[in-house]
């Protein structure tokens, strides 16, 4: 969908389908602007939850960078066994970490006038936000995994909740019944904001 539809837009705004916005006042033109303060070159705007880089939100550029990204991610997915990501525990989110750091470290590697030492850090077009900026989880869910994954959770004012795990931590009995009270007060905030 996003190969399709990316070269129509300048920025493809991707969400998984269990993701709420919360917070209709909130621009994804304040995210875009944001970005390009920390650097012209921004092309891909996600956030880290506490475990990686998550994709169950996030912003591509349509540039040269951001087509290359693309396509690359998709060829990593589609690659035959064993190259492919396709059956790694994160799925795309494997491919996504793999070129956002690996391409700057090599990139050091090759360089041997470079002064210091390698960069641990993603390309220099990937701009990390704070999670809840893109991706807030559930204050349950937070609770539940904080003795081993420092998520950060939903607090008012958030752009949008997202249930990522939710289901295989709090279980989908719980979590489908927390999903249809936020997708409610979802409506209603949307409903409110164009009254």
């Amino acid at each position: 969908a996003i190969q399709r539809n990316l070269e129509d837009y300048d920025w493809l705004f991707w969400v998984d389908c269990d993701l709420f916005f919360m917070n209709p006042a909130k621009t994804v033109d304040a995210l875009i602007h944001a970005a390009f303060t920390r650097t012209p070159d921004a092309s891909l705007l996600i956030a880290e939850d506490g475990m990686m880089l998550n994709s169950g939100s996030f912003l591509l550029r349509n540039n040269a960078w951001g087509k290359d990204f693309l396509a690359r991610t998709v060829d990593l997915l589609s690659a035959p066994m064993p190259q492919s990501f396709q059956h790694m525990p994160w799925h795309e989110q494997a491919p996504l970490m793999y070129l956002g750091l690996v391409p700057s470290v090599l990139e050091g590697l090759q360089s041997p006038s470079m002064p210091g030492p390698l960069s641990a850090g993603y390309d220099s077009h990937v701009v990390l936000l704070r999670q809840r900026a893109l991706n807030s989880y559930p204050q349950e869910l937070v609770q539940k995994t904080k003795h081993a994954l420092p998520h950060d959770g939903f607090e008012e004012g958030d752009l949008v909740i997202s249930f990522n795990g939710c289901s295989s931590v709090l279980g989908r009995d719980f979590c489908e019944d927390m999903y249809q009270r936020y997708h409610d007060e979802s409506i209603v905030r949307l409903e409110n904001q164009g009254a």
